[in-house]
């Protein structure tokens, strides 16, 4: 028998640990030189912004990495890459976790190279940096971070079994970085088994960073992760539930991971949380948006937001994040429209013909229509009314008069879907993305008594 050294006992353990973190949705973050930038021109490749009926609406690519920490691009160079892209609004959101690791005394430990290995104020202070050569391109930066705010063991050492690890949570409007140093968030576990939490440790933190004044948009609900390394284990199964769990939460990512039955699509628990909201049990309602969760590929068009802002400004887009005036695509066939009409009105057309994330009260039978910019073809929109469709039209336009719920008079709310031919993406393609899709946040309707 071979007698093994504490401190090889320690670097076997923390090199196991490393490679369970790289199979649960994070890199163990090993140094690596960057990439260059990929061939492209000066000149945008899409429009980054489009005017229409009073709105200005801001292509985006948000939840981005750059190698701070698992990202493969510097901050200067994915900023050059989403111009020439056409991106009007991107958003940084690299991994806060420095190292994770088990045992009481830190026994063994997986460095990362996320935001905490350099400090959150350095972090800052680069994409304060980032924002002021974005502002000379005409565009706006956003600065965040991507917490695993707690994991746990429920393995006996040296078999250890670590869960927890896939719940990732975007932040966005914090401007002190010290918010984030002291955020409750978890470190290292340890090495006795512990018994599986409910909800409370990831509340804990949500509801902490909600009361800071940030957005917290919960990351790819619908990935999960499970691999061995020795006696360890990585059991990371994906938890959608935690969208009706977290009752502080923004947003969600319906693209490019969470778009099926299960999480984001109809009667999903997207639409249980929409429900529950307009029957009075939320406080608020939960949006959609898509992440880019980019890393390494070539390009930043792999699942989109167009924000729809009455000014170009950093505090409008984070108005429109709370208030659900996004629209989410995903895929090559939707990269080059918008949403032109997306209303419920018992009066004829109104004025303004984009509602995202309204609320109204109808005397009559609503009239829901909705349409793209222009037509894209080999599509189908979906009309859905609490978690059921109701309507369906080959297209991408759909106008429909709801009789039923005219005669009913219930509270509703109305939200669409556009399904497009399949994702042309050779660098990010698979089961998350089966094809073009968009996504529309709901308008919600109650009757005058």
């Amino acid at each position: 028998m071979v007698n093994k050294s504490g401190w090889e006992v320690k670097v076997a353990l923390g090199l196991c640990l490393a490679m369970l973190l790289s199979g649960c949705a994070i890199s163990a973050g090993l140094k690596k030189k960057p990439l260059g930038l990929p061939p492209g021109g000066p000149a945008p490749e899409r429009t980054p912004r489009y005017e229409h009926a009073g709105w200005i609406i801001a292509r985006a690519s948000i939840h981005n990495h750059t190698v701070y920490s698992d990202g493969c691009r510097t901050p200067e160079d994915l900023l050059e890459m989403a111009g020439r892209q056409g991106m009007a609004v991107l958003a940084y959101n690299d991994h806060r976790e420095g190292k994770i690791c088990a045992g009481k005394r830190e026994l063994f430990c997986a460095k990362m190279s996320g935001v905490e290995a350099v400090g959150y104020e350095a972090y800052y202070d680069h994409l304060r940096r980032i924002q002021d050569q974005g502002a000379a391109k005409g565009m706006i930066v956003l600065k965040g971070v991507e917490v695993i705010p707690y994991f746990y063991n429920y393995g006996k050492f040296p078999a250890l079994v670590l869960d927890g690890l896939q719940t990732h949570f975007v932040v966005y409007g914090i401007e002190d970085p010290q918010v984030f140093e002291q955020m409750p968030a978890r470190h290292n576990v340890p090495l006795k088994p512990e018994p599986i939490p409910d909800e409370k440790p990831w509340a804990e933190v949500v509801d902490y960073l909600a009361g800071q004044g940030a957005i917290v948009s919960v990351a790819h609900l619908d990935e999960g992760g499970d691999i061995w390394y020795g006696p360890a284990h990585g059991a990371c199964p994906p938890v959608p539930e935690n969208l009706h769990r977290l009752k502080n939460l923004t947003a969600f990512a319906a693209l490019a991971y969470a778009w099926h039955e299960k999480t984001g699509g109809p009667g999903g628990l997207w639409d249980t949380v929409l429900v529950e909201y307009l029957m009075g049990m939320r406080a608020k309602p939960i949006w959609t948006l898509a992440d880019a969760d980019y890393h390494c590929e070539s390009g930043l068009a792999i699942a989109n937001t167009l924000f729809y802002l009455r000014e170009f400004t950093e505090p409008e887009i984070y108005r429109a994040m709370r208030e659900g005036r996004m629209a989410a695509l995903q895929g090559d066939a939707f990269q080059d429209s918008f949403v032109a009409e997306w209303w419920v009105s018992d009066q004829g057309k109104p004025e303004d013909p984009v509602m995202l994330g309204r609320e109204l009260t109808l005397r009559g039978a609503p009239v829901i229509r909705f349409a793209l910019d222009h037509p894209v073809a080999d599509c189908r929109v979906r009309l859905i009314r609490n978690g059921v469709v109701i309507h369906e039209a080959d297209g991408t336009e759909l106008t429909y008069r709801d009789e039923e719920l005219g005669s009913k008079k219930e509270p509703a709310f109305y939200r669409v879907e556009v399904v497009g031919p399949r994702a042309d993406r050779g660098d990010y393609d698979g089961p998350t993305m089966p094809a073009s899709e968009l996504f529309v946040n709901p308008i919600f309707v109650r009757f005058e008594k």
